[in-house]
């Protein structure tokens, strides 16, 4: 899948010397196979570091993919100990809702440019949760 960022929103509610508290807030568009196939929203909240930008510093994260069949829930922690930003991330998949319902799994998230990331998600459904 590959993302594209249509709408980033930050928020400076963070300690005025530090940044932690700052928030960012993205609303993705997804394509798979080149198609339109859905929206990921994600929420960023800087929990540790300092307020120079770029700047060592972590962030706890989580999202919601919202699919035509059903959503997909995940977060992750992110922590960069130099002045450059991660290139991939790792999400862990907390659940689901409809076809997705029960999901477990990972994903593996590659930044390519800024507001663009390919995606690629590994699921784990339970089958007397998501046949129905």
């Amino acid at each position: 899948m590959t993302a594209h960022a249509e709408q980033i929103t930050y928020l400076s509610n963070g300690n005025p010397q530090t940044g932690v508290g700052k928030q960012y807030l993205y609303i993705n568009t997804i394509q798979r196979n080149g198609r339109p196939f859905g929206t990921e929203m994600l929420e960023c909240t800087q929990i540790g570091g300092t307020l120079t930008s770029p700047s060592p510093h972590s962030d706890q994260c989580r999202g919601t993919f919202l699919f035509p069949d059903g959503q997909v829930t995940w977060q992750n922690g992110t922590s960069s100990p130099t002045s450059a930003p991660p290139e991939d991330i790792d999400i862990a998949i907390t659940g689901g809702t409809d076809r997705y319902a029960g999901a477990t799994g990972y994903g593996h998230v590659n930044l390519t440019a800024p507001g663009e990331s390919t995606q690629t998600l590994h699921l784990w459904l339970r089958p007397e949760v998501s046949g129905r």
